[in-house]
């Protein structure tokens, strides 16, 4: 909104106490409660300024008083209707400040439809409605748009839009564009290969790859995408391998060690190595409920059939950390019900699952290992209801995805991954220095290694990555 702090700031001096270039000076130099005062003293002495209006409504969102700034912007809309820049500030409005996509996407529309020499703005219509998963809108802002604005950022924007609807050919051919116009991008390669996966489409996944790594040869989500690959082809041994090579380029990445814990079953005889890595990862972040988590499932993969090594005492020990940090875990809780149950501990055992199935009732597992415990203190009606819901859950269409959806699930928190260089403000993806870059789904992602912060679309504590996105 720059631009109209600069209008403000360039008003005609005069000798005269001059309202709008105060206005314009307090929100140059951040001060919002001046610049909120000298606002309501411009709408106030000329209420018929739509541009006066709709910067109050972003000085009030960024107030946190969300109601005034809704009441500020309608009035900005209505007085502005044919205004190009009120219709773009509102958008930003509801873009960064006081967030709803779909009027974001709307406002911003009436904006393109203005401004036909802004050849980013349909793109920037089409990223909102993505992101407000109104996917046939975003597809024909998007198609609108292509003609004078053939980049991978709208083909981006375009094939996910096509994912979200399932027409699988339509987003393979826009993904598939974004990669031949951005060949050296590796979150465009990424994604392509990710729509391949959630399609399920194992032999496009693997040519896919291929292609991408003779670009880059050492990329954490490149190699992740591999190990799922492979994971989804049944080629355990070499998604095994993949996971293990992921976590040597990127270490910190939870991802590698959260698909490697879905298959410990698998590991075989690497499961020493498997162990030894998840000791590390939680050795570097002893306070991390999923850490702990992680390490004490690989320590009980480890575990003899029967007998109480000191693995068994350690993993006891991490998941009742685990639960301290995050009460609310219904994993944690199972997995130290299980524990407690081969302890013969079968009160405390009980009292972990039941919170389980509290924090997570369509989780079959947690019901059958309960019915067990209950067997074991001889409540006999509580063990045929747990049996029962039980087969129940096992037969529902609602019950929790395989260990094979959760893999294709999970893919998507890979795509969250970048080398971080410089934090930035949600509003610098709408500008035209900094164009919207890929993500699924736009507006919302944001990148992590290195330590960065993590925030998500609310916080408006989203980073650029080394590739601008």
């Amino acid at each position: 909104m720059w631009w109209l702090v600069t209008a403000l700031l360039l008003a005609p001096q005069s000798a005269a106490p001059n309202p709008y270039r105060e206005a314009g000076a307090a929100l140059a130099s951040g001060d919002l409660a001046a610049a909120q005062a000298k606002l309501e003293a411009l709408t106030a002495n000329n209420p018929g300024n739509a541009r006066a209006w709709m910067l109050l409504a972003q000085t009030y969102a960024r107030r946190k008083n969300f109601t005034a700034a809704l009441a500020a912007a309608s009035q900005s809309e209505k007085l502005g209707a044919r205004d190009p820049e009120v219709l773009h500030g509102l958008a930003f409005l509801f873009t960064d400040l006081a967030p709803d996509l779909k009027r974001a996407a709307g406002l911003e529309a009436r904006y393109a439809e203005l401004q036909p020499a802004d050849k980013t703005a349909w793109r920037r219509v089409a990223a909102m409605y993505l992101g407000a998963g109104q996917y046939d809108r975003a597809v024909d802002a998007g198609t609108r748009g292509l003609p004078v604005d053939d980049t991978p950022e709208l083909h981006t924007v375009l094939g996910q839009s096509y994912q979200g609807k399932q027409d699988w050919a339509h987003a393979a051919e826009h993904l598939a564009a974004a990669v031949k116009l951005a060949p050296y991008d590796e979150n465009a390669r990424f994604l392509l290969i990710q729509m391949y996966l959630d399609r399920q489409d194992f032999t496009a996944v693997a040519a896919a790859i291929a292609g991408a790594r003779k670009v880059f040869a050492h990329s954490p989500q490149i190699e992740l995408a591999a190990g799922v690959c492979a994971y989804g082809l049944r080629r355990f041994p070499e998604a095994v391998d993949q996971f293990l090579k992921t976590i040597a380029i990127a270490p910190d990445v939870p991802q590698p060690y959260q698909f490697l814990a879905k298959m410990l079953d698998q590991a075989g005889d690497r499961l020493p190595e498997v162990v030894e890595r998840f000791r590390q990862y939680h050795a570097r972040h002893p306070d991390d409920a999923g850490a702990c988590l992680l390490y004490a499932e690989a320590l009980v993969a480890g575990l003899a059939a029967d007998g109480w090594p000191p693995e068994a005492d350690e993993a006891i020990q991490l998941l009742e950390h685990a639960r301290s940090l995050d009460g609310n875990r219904a994993e944690t809780h199972y997995q130290l019900g299980r524990l407690l149950e081969r302890k013969r501990d079968y009160a405390a055992a009980a009292a972990e699952l039941e919170r389980a199935v509290a924090l997570d009732p369509r989780q079959p597992g947690a019901h059958f290992q309960l019915a067990r415990v209950y067997e074991r203190l001889g409540r006999k009606q509580d063990a045929a209801r747990e049996r029962d819901e039980h087969q129940k859950l096992t037969e529902s269409a609602d019950a929790p995805p395989d260990d094979e959806t959760r893999i294709h699930n999970l893919i998507d928190d890979a795509a969250r991954s970048g080398r971080v260089l410089e934090a930035g403000g949600l509003s610098d993806r709408l500008g035209a220095e900094r164009q919207l870059a890929p993500g699924r789904p736009p507006l919302l992602e944001f990148r992590y290694l290195e330590g960065a912060a993590r925030h998500g679309y609310a916080n408006l504590d989203l980073v650029i990555d080394d590739a601008g996105h």
